[in-house]
């Protein structure tokens, strides 16, 4: 068949038998599973054994990039990565199946240049390696090169052997096999929070290297630029473009201090002394921008004065920073980006890293555990005791052995249940901490997201909430109820898999539609003009809630049910903060919420599903309608 927008071919490389073979793109496949996340889901169901240890080899992992990506068009720049991730999920060690969604500046173009939409990666190198994607093949590269490189080394060093390449770049953490590990792309975007590093440290891959030549053919070319220019124009437009260009993501400092900065330890005004426009300012190296992005949400910064002059962070937002400096009280803005940079060169995740240094600080200053207890070990809360525990669990050495293993493994360790006695967590769900708390946020569709998605806190896919219309989703607003938590929660999070599936950015949508773009109109739009596959807004819809509800019996089959949909204990507690006392709230804060109303929100979600209410699980009758049958 001629391909739009794909490249065309799938590529399963077996490290154990050494194998390569080049698999065409079935037409099915696209027409189903559209591409990027979804279709990834589809070829791991492939291979998948259920209840495999995530750190065998008989762990799958699945890279890919969607339609969307290298046309051209100005929200193409994701790259997702499917498989079974090494925190675990759960006390009795289960482990989900999700995706990691990263920015690239360079990876997911070069790889659908080299002539691949998906890489499947199957077995275990006997010695390190690194993979380098060429031209319609791969080579299995040996790795003494890169030997002992944190990410950003590792990237360059490749870029020196391959110029122009784009790298997936794992650091020590993964090479440990750290739970809490995650890789670098093009030195630019984090992927795979939860162990994507060490699932890929435990085949033996240092980095993935993507290089191609090839072209990526547009079923419509002039209409893709018409598109591509009416989005531009219309960011362009907006007054608030300019600023972002030059502060990227921290344009909604406003905001995001009121969604989740707010930990109890410094008024605002104290918060925006150390973290707000000034020391941003000062520290603002340039802006960076993902593939095809008019946008640039990402900042560089650099220390330019004092004892850690020199020290860049080349990656995540300044609001990362800030959050982080509050949450383990630095009150030098430089100290908190020296923290930064040495957990993303490590490739240890900073959100979960600076929850595990607050709680056990916290638990040691409050003569709750001692130092024996922390194996010899006393974490004070300054950056020198930080950046020493960082270094423990990057070499599994001491307690950081025990933390490197995640949340119930270091609750075990120390007798106290993070999930009851952690008063200062955003929350814990599935073995992973909260990106937001609802305390500070109400209860809406991105905060439920975290709790019933299979990724668990990690994830916020419900983030559409309050964004789409009814010119996305006629029947959303349908329904006596005003506050229908569970439709909007899965409307959101079936919209989300289709900017996934096609590889959209959800920065770059969601200020579309604040603009008053209808999201899936859109998206159908710029598919037709790219793939030549014109598809209504609805239809869309309906590949994305397939492809959620493969994801789900994906996790299914490792035993995941309703009883593991669990709302953090603490959501349900009062954050006193000093500026007020915080409680969990509805969506338009009109009540506070109790256990009762979150097991109704559950009942409302699984039945908007279609779902067994019960189990919280698909039904037979859901597969089918769904063309899942396979899954029964």
């Amino acid at each position: 068949m001629d391909y739009y927008g794909y490249a065309g071919a799938v590529l399963d490389l077996d490290l154990t038998s050494g194998t390569k073979e080049v698999i065409p793109l079935e037409e099915d496949w696209i027409n189903d599973y559209i591409g990027g996340a979804g279709l990834s889901f589809k070829l791991f169901s492939h291979h998948h054994k259920p209840k495999a240890d995530p750190l065998s080899e008989d762990n799958v992992i699945v890279l890919g990039v969607g339609p969307i990506v290298g046309t051209g068009a100005p929200l193409g720049s994701k790259v997702f990565a499917v498989t079974k991730f090494a925190i675990p999920a759960s006390e009795d060690g289960k482990h989900y199946v999700t995706t990691a969604i990263g920015g690239f500046k360079r990876f997911g173009l070069m790889m659908k240049r080299a002539g691949f939409d998906h890489l499947i990666i199957r077995g275990k190198s006997p010695k390190p390696v690194y993979l380098h994607i060429k031209d319609g093949g791969v080579e299995v590269k040996d790795a003494s090169p890169i030997k002992g490189c944190d990410t950003y080394q590792t990237t360059e060093k490749l870029l020196s052997l391959h110029p122009g390449s784009g790298v997936v770049a794992n650091g020590p953490a993964g090479i440990n096999l750290v739970r809490l590990s995650l890789t670098i792309v093009d030195g630019l975007g984090t992927l795979g929070r939860g162990g994507f590093g060490a699932v890929l440290g435990s085949k033996n891959i240092k980095a993935i290297v993507a290089q191609g030549t090839g072209g990526i053919r547009v079923a419509r070319q002039k209409e893709l630029f018409k598109k591509a220019k009416e989005i531009v124009n219309l960011i362009k437009s907006q007054d608030i473009f300019k600023t972002a260009q030059d502060m990227g993501a921290h344009v909604f400092w406003e905001m995001i201090y009121l969604r989740n900065m707010s930990s109890g330890i410094w008024t605002k005004d104290k918060f925006n002394e150390l973290y707000g426009m000034v020391p941003f300012t000062q520290s603002r190296l340039a802006s960076e921008a993902c593939l095809s992005c008019p946008i640039g949400c990402k900042t560089q910064h650099r220390v330019t004065e004092g004892p850690l002059t020199g020290t860049e962070v080349k990656t995540t937002h300044f609001i990362n920073t800030a959050n982080l400096g509050q949450k383990l009280e630095l009150e030098d803005y430089r100290e908190a980006l020296k923290l930064v940079d040495a957990c993303n060169r490590a490739g240890v995740c900073l959100y979960t890293f600076s929850e595990m240094a607050d709680y056990l600080s916290r638990l040691l200053r409050e003569g709750k555990i001692t130092r024996e207890d922390l194996l010899g070990f006393t974490l004070e809360r300054n950056l020198d005791s930080y950046l020493e525990f960082l270094e423990k669990i990057e070499n599994r050495e001491g307690i950081g052995a025990v933390a490197a293993d995640g949340w119930f493994a270091l609750s075990q360790h120390l007798e106290y249940d993070a999930l009851v006695h952690y008063k200062h967590s955003r929350g814990i769900v599935k073995g992973t901490d909260c990106i937001f708390d609802a305390r500070f946020n109400r209860l809406d569709s991105s905060m439920i997201s975290q709790v019933v998605n299979p990724k668990g806190g990690f994830q916020a896919w419900g983030n559409f909430g309050g964004r789409l219309t009814t010119q996305d989703v006629p029947e959303l607003y349908n329904t006596p109820e005003k506050e229908n938590l569970g439709r909007l929660t899965a409307q959101s999070e079936d919209c989300m898999m289709v900017l996934n599936s096609i590889g959209a950015c959800y920065v770059i949508v969601n200020t579309l539609s604040m603009f008053g773009y209808p999201i899936l109109k859109t998206l159908a739009e710029i598919y037709g003009c790219i793939s030549g596959i014109d598809v209504e807004p609805g239809e869309l819809k309906l590949k994305g809630e397939r492809c959620f509800n493969l994801y789900k019996m994906l996790n299914v089959r490792e035993g995941f049910n309703r009883s593991d949909d669990c709302f953090p204990r603490v959501w349900l507690e009062p954050k006193e903060t000093p500026e007020r006392t915080l409680t969990l709230k509805t969506l338009y804060a009109k009540k506070d919420v109790d256990k009762q109303m979150l097991e109704q929100i559950l009942d409302e979600y699984y039945r908007e599903r279609g779902w067994d209410i019960e189990k919280g699980v698909p039904t037979p009758e859901k597969l089918t309608s769904l063309k899942l049958d396979y899954l029964k």
